[in-house]
C-alpha cells in the first residue's frame, strides 16, 4: 500500500504514452487504423479492464447502481414537467438507432431530437464564460457548436477520443494536442451520449494534468453505470464534478453500447438506446460543411 492511501483508494490513473502502445502489436494495429481513418495522431491512452467495466464502480469496488445519485448529478427527465418531452425524443433516437437502413431524413431528425433534449438541460454557454470548453470529437464538437459553445476558438479543447476493445475491456485513445489553458480552473465537457464513462474519465484525467479542478459534464443520455462511475472517479481525482444528463436508461452490452431488453411474446430482443452518434450524425454535419469542422488545437 502506498503511504498516505487508505485501503479503499486505488492509485490515481495515469495516461499511457503512444510509445508504450506501440509495443503492443494488437493495440497498435487498432490505433493505427483509427489514426488513418480520422487523420489524427494519438498522444495518450487510458485502459479500463474487463473487471473495471463489470459494475464495481465505487471507491472500494462496491456496486453503486440502484443507489441515490451522488451530489452534483442532475437527470433532467426526472423532472415531471420535462419527462414526457425528453422520453419522446429518446424514442426518436432509439427508432433511428435500430433501423437496418436509415432514410435520408433520419440524420437530421436524430440531430434535432438530441438538440431538443439539450434545450431541456440547464446548459447555456453563458453560464460557462470562465470555463475551458471541451467538445469531444466527433459528436461532442458538433453538438457543442450547435448549442452555441465557442469550440472554434483557440481557448477550446476538442480532441478526438476513440474507444478500442481489448481483452474484454476498453482502451481510450486521446488525440495528441498541445493545449495548455491559461488561467482556467474549470471546464465544461459536451458529449452526445455516455455508455461506459471511459471517454469522459480519460478526458477528466487529461484535464487534471492541465490544471483543471472543476468540471461540468453535459450529455443527452447516459447509463446509470456511467453516471456513478464518473462521479466516483471525480472523487478519486479530487475534482469538483457537476453531471447534467438528459435521460438515464439502459445497460451495457458485450460491445459496450447502451441497450434495453425488450421482451415479446416469443422472444427477448436487445435494442440500442441511442446507437453510434458519430456515425449517425456524420451525414448531416458533413453535408452542412463539407468537412468535419474539426478544431486542430
Amino acid at each position: 500500500m502506498r503511504v498516505g492511501m487508505t485501503m479503499n483508494q486505488r492509485p490515481e490513473p495515469r495516461l499511457i504514452p503512444r510509445a508504450t502502445i506501440r509495443e503492443n502489436v494488437t493495440l497498435d494495429t487498432v490505433a493505427c487504423a483509427l489514426e488513418n481513418q480520422f487523420e489524427i495522431m494519438f498522444g495518450e491512452f487510458l485502459r479500463f479492464t474487463k473487471d473495471e467495466l463489470s459494475g464495481k464502480i465505487g471507491l472500494g469496488g462496491e456496486d453503486r447502481q440502484g443507489q441515490d445519485w451522488p451530489a452534483g448529478v442532475t437527470v433532467t427527465s426526472e423532472d415531471p414537467d420535462k419527462k414526457e418531452i425528453i422520453e419522446a425524443q429518446m424514442a426518436v433516437l432509439a427508432e433511428i438507432a435500430n433501423k437496418d437502413t436509415m432514410a435520408d431524413s433520419d440524420p437530421a431528425r436524430y440531430r434535432d431530437a438530441l438538440l431538443a433534449i439539450y434545450q431541456e438541460i440547464s446548459c447555456s454557454p453563458d453560464g460557462f464564460a470562465d470555463a475551458l470548453v471541451v467538445g469531444i470529437q466527433r459528436e461532442g464538437f458538433w453538438l457543442a457548436k450547435d448549442l452555441g459553445f465557442a469550440v472554434d476558438n483557440e481557448s477550446a479543447y476538442c480532441p478526438h477520443a476513440k474507444r478500442m476493445h481489448y481483452e474484454g475491456g476498453v482502451v481510450v485513445g486521446l488525440e495528441e494536442h498541445n493545449k495548455t489553458p491559461e488561467g482556467k480552473a474549470r471546464a465544461v465537457i459536451v458529449d452526445g451520449a455516455i455508455a461506459t464513462g471511459a471517454t469522459i474519465i480519460t478526458i477528466m484525467v487529461k484535464l487534471k494534468s492541465m490544471g483543471i479542478k472543476s468540471i461540468t459534464t453535459i450529455s443527452a443520455h447516459s447509463t446509470e453505470f456511467a453516471v456513478h462511475r464518473i462521479a466516483a472517479f471525480a472523487e478519486e481525482l479530487a475534482m469538483e464534478c457537476d453531471i447534467r444528463i438528459g435521460h438515464v436508461s439502459g445497460r451495457l452490452n458485450g460491445h459496450h453500447y447502451a441497450v434495453e431488453d425488450v421482451r415479446g411474446e416469443d422472444r427477448a430482443e436487445e435494442l440500442l438506446v441511442v446507437g453510434d452518434l458519430g456515425d449517425t450524425l456524420e451525414g448531416v454535419y458533413m453535408d452542412q460543411a463539407g468537412t468535419d469542422g474539426s478544431n486542430r488545437n
